[in-house]
């Protein structure tokens, strides 16, 4: 599933509450599954942030290796 199907979910959970709170008929079982789902897609949503952050902050790193092994050269 991607990140844009998980947001899309987890909007129509958060709409789903709202109804219910605005007094639309909405069933408890819906209630819990949107809530669960939600918990869920919020999870893996976090997960793959900070795969993306670990990714990123990596490449940083070596980035900066990278300029400062050639910034002597540039220096001259």
């Amino acid at each position: 599933m991607k990140n844009i199907q998980r947001v899309e979910e987890i909007q129509k959970a958060v709409q789903l509450v709202r109804d219910s709170i605005e007094g639309k008929e909405v069933t408890a079982s819906e209630l819990r599954n949107a809530l669960v789902n939600t918990c869920i897609l919020a999870d893996s949503l976090m997960k793959e942030n900070a795969k993306l952050k670990a990714t990123a902050k990596k490449y940083s790193i070596k980035e900066k290796k990278r300029t400062e092994m050639y910034l002597p050269f540039f220096a001259k």
